[in-house]
């Protein structure tokens, strides 16, 4: 019935009622349940965007913001850790609001949104993620926390997470989140990308030092992260070389913090082309282009 009442639409050329139509449709299918329904409802409105071209603007924004914050709630309460990192597929309705929100950050970023705009629905995204699994949608909502420039609220969340691990683990939560955000960007995103991580370790030594009653900074990996912002923050490349080999075994302490790191030297410093994370955490962040 609302398939039939958008194609009506559409040939009369009432876009904004068509817009509205998608958004209203896409919000009651949810609020029933229906997810499939809902996520469908809302792959309709970014089709119509996208074929008449609609601009990135509040109006716009705001349908697609509406629609992602009426995806139901409480659903992945039994979800584990181990079924997120080893299941081919995402449960639902992770997986439909995981797609919905990539499609609207991406029509948004390539429609004039860039920036503010975009990083709304990022955030919408991450928050989302973060109520329905805490610590265990770590790898997603840091991801969409770093692609929205979002460095306060991930150091936050971070502290939050570094909660469920051992106390020798507390400063990696940090330290990865540094890498994460630096190697998102080039070189001439450096400052910028160094700004958002004084924000994050910021905030993650505030929140940390609440939870734990000690700096959980206090650390050479710690100063390791708080130099290699400094280092990308002055564009000294030297500099970041030498933490490589000054810091290296505490880098060796996680498989995949020595690479992310050479990543960020030869990237952000050296202004080589970026390559991109591997594995899981490099197929996350595909999903927000």
């Amino acid at each position: 019935m609302m398939k039939t009442s958008y194609y009506r639409m559409r040939n009369k050329k009432d876009f904004e009622g068509c817009y509205d139509l998608c958004r209203e449709g896409a919000i009651a299918q949810l609020s029933a349940g229906e997810v499939k329904g809902g996520q469908e409802m809302a792959k309709l409105l970014g089709e119509a965007y996208a074929a008449d071209k609609v601009p990135a603007g509040e109006a716009a924004v705001a349908r697609a913001l509406d629609i992602m914050a009426a995806f139901p709630r409480g659903a992945l309460a039994g979800v584990t850790l181990q079924s997120l990192l080893e299941d081919e597929l995402l449960p639902s309705p992770l997986s439909e609001f995981m797609i919905t929100g990539t499609a609207f950050a991406k029509w948004c970023r390539g429609s004039g949104g860039e920036g503010e705009l975009t990083s709304r629905i990022l955030s919408e995204q991450a928050e989302w993620v973060i109520r329905e699994l805490g610590w265990k949608g770590a790898g997603i909502a840091s991801a969409a926390l770093v692609q929205a420039r979002r460095g306060a609220r991930l150091g936050e969340y971070l502290a939050l997470c570094a909660q469920s691990g051992g106390e020798a683990e507390r400063d990696l939560f940090a330290a990865r989140g540094v890498l994460q955000m630096l190697g998102s960007g080039k070189k001439a995103d450096g400052p910028a990308l160094a700004a958002e991580c004084r924000a994050l370790l910021a905030a993650f030594r505030a929140a940390g030092t609440a939870a734990f009653g000690a700096d959980p900074l206090a650390t050479p990996l710690g100063r390791f992260a708080e130099l290699l912002v400094e280092a990308v923050e002055r564009q000294r490349p030297e500099l970041g070389k030498m933490l490589l080999q000054a810091y290296h075994n505490s880098l060796i302490r996680d498989p995949n913090l020595r690479q992310m790191a050479q990543g960020v030297v030869n990237t952000v410093l050296l202004g080589q082309e970026p390559k991109g994370p591997g594995g899981l955490m490099g197929e996350i962040m595909k999903m927000f282009g």
